[in-house]
């Protein structure tokens, strides 16, 4: 009755975050709306996203790096009745990361032109040149980055979920309204002011639901003590593995760079459109770390597996009709979404086209992420180096291998395969450590799933071809209510087909929604 109980709480807990971050999307989709119409598939958004890099890298860093590490951290001391020392460790690894951040700062100011020769090589003269001035503009950013990992890292240890999942909302917002009031006089440079209004916006909007009453800061940087060394060990393996797996960010701009003007565009707008899907991994990771962490430290094994299989079982009674719905309805989404201003048919084809094998990894990349996440649980980061290592390795094979023959799709492609091989490495590890394997657990679970996302893709498909080529390719409002409804009867479908298939999980599906 307990487990039933707890099932339910984290289910309600992660659809609350999962609430709050699709809460967000129509405001990121807004901004990704505003950003198409205004600078389309173009050579200054090619550019915009290499001089992004950096900040990108930093806000990977923060987001799953600092939680990773720190929450567990933090937590076991709290969890002990050692709050002040908890505050001390906390301290000093914050003032740690701004001091660090500060110098990257102002490397990027300095050697702004080698970087970007580095991620773009076959970037034209002036699409180089803009790329430069786009990285020093929003080299700032990477403190704004950093700082707000911090402030969502306690948070987070403190079980107060929701502020931190409005980050995105508060980053997007200030993005739209900064871009759209400077970007017909400063163009481009608009959208690099825009994101650092946006990064320092994340920071403030966490502020008011920092534990002030409890907060305890220490203007110290005490590299002698035992919980500030026990995140050094921890975090050096951690910011190796996040440097290892964000180098598939900077292997896409190297390929991209040597394809068409604009294809570097089209493949951000593609990976954006899934973004709704990839909401799920990181809402259940968050609500299941603190719990998995303290259930490992107290050798609750047995309650550990139950709360990484629910996980797990929530992922794909979500992500694999999401990969079936983005793939069938691919070009009217992107359609939809961003054909307006400069962004033209064109634009749409090729990206469209990308959203279509990009969503091909949205199982992978979920699995991973809940993976790497549930080691981190475990004070294993060292995983995180051999896994992103697997999947670098992947990625790269599979750029050289596809780019010439499928162009950027082969770029959409090479990322689920990559995600892919990595996950079988982490659930073999994950099988050793535990002598248990999630994957053999959710077996007969996953194809009962399965099936029923083959009846709703069959349905799905079935109304597209009726409908027909001229509602397709007629107005606005004829596209949009063409969609809704063949997604609606998609989804309809699938529920169904759940229910006649006996998924008794379906009850979380019903919470998480």
């Amino acid at each position: 009755m307990r487990e039933a109980a707890s099932g339910r709480q984290v289910a309600r807990t992660a659809s609350l975050l999962t609430m709050l971050a699709l809460a967000g999307k129509p405001v990121n989709f807004l901004k990704d709306i505003v950003v198409a119409a205004l600078f389309g598939t173009t050579a200054a958004k090619d550019a915009y996203l290499v001089a992004f890099a950096l900040p990108d890298l930093i806000s990977g860093l923060a987001i799953e790096g600092l939680s990773g590490v720190l929450v567990p951290i933090f937590t076991e001391y709290a969890s002990k009745g050692d709050e002040e020392h908890a505050w001390r460790v906390a301290s000093s690894i914050a003032n740690a990361i701004v001091v660090l951040l500060s110098i990257m700062t102002l490397v990027v100011l300095v050697a702004a032109p080698l970087l970007v020769s580095l991620l773009a090589p076959a970037f034209p003269p002036d699409t180089h040149a803009l790329a430069v001035r786009l990285a020093r503009l929003m080299a700032v950013s990477m403190i704004f980055m950093g700082m707000q990992g911090l402030v969502a890292s306690v948070l987070n240890a403190h079980q107060r979920f929701a502020a931190p999942a409005l980050v995105p909302l508060a980053f997007n917002s200030a993005m739209i309204a900064v871009v759209v009031l400077t970007s017909h006089t400063l163009g481009i440079d608009g959208l690099a002011l825009a994101t650092i209004a946006g990064a320092l916006c994340m920071v403030l909007v966490q502020l008011p639901r920092l534990p002030w009453q409890r907060l305890r800061y220490y203007a110290v940087i005490d590299l002698r003590d035992e919980g500030t060394r026990r995140f050094t060990r921890l975090a050096g393996p951690l910011i190796l593995g996040t440097l290892v797996l964000s180098s598939t960010g900077i292997i896409n701009r190297i390929f991209g760079s040597f394809l068409p003007a604009g294809s570097l565009a089209a493949l951000d707008f593609a990976l954006r459109t899934t973004g709704i899907a990839y909401v799920v991994a990181p809402a259940l990771a968050t609500v299941l770390l603190p719990t998995l962490s303290r259930q490992a430290s107290l050798g609750q094994w047995a309650d550990f597996q139950a709360r990484l299989m629910l996980g797990v079982k929530i992922l794909l009674l979500v992500n694999l009709p999401a990969t079936a719905g983005l793939i069938l309805l691919s070009q009217p989404i992107v359609r939809l979404l961003f054909q307006r201003g400069i962004f033209d048919q064109h634009s749409t084809a090729v990206t469209s086209a990308a959203l279509a094998w990009y969503s091909l990894g949205l199982v992978s990349y979920g699995l991973y992420y809940l993976l790497i996440n549930t080691f981190y649980a475990l004070q294993n980061t060292m995983i995180r180096i051999q896994a992103g290592l697997v999947l670098v390795a992947t990625y790269i094979v599979g750029n050289l291998v596809l780019v010439n023959i499928m162009g950027a799709n082969g770029i959409a492609l090479s990322y689920g395969l990559a995600h892919t091989a990595a996950c079988i490495l982490l659930l073999f590890r994950l099988g050793r450590r535990l002598a248990w394997h999630v994957e053999r657990a959710v077996a007969g679970f996953a194809g009962r799933v399965l099936m029923a996302t083959l009846f709703m893709s069959t349905v799905v498909g079935l109304l597209h071809s009726s409908i027909g080529p001229d509602t397709w390719q007629g107005t606005f409002v004829n596209v949009a209510a063409a969609t809704l409804a063949t997604g609606g009867a998609g989804i309809a479908a699938y529920g169904t087909a759940l229910w006649l298939l006996g998924v008794d999980e379906i009850r979380h599906l019903r919470s998480f929604l």
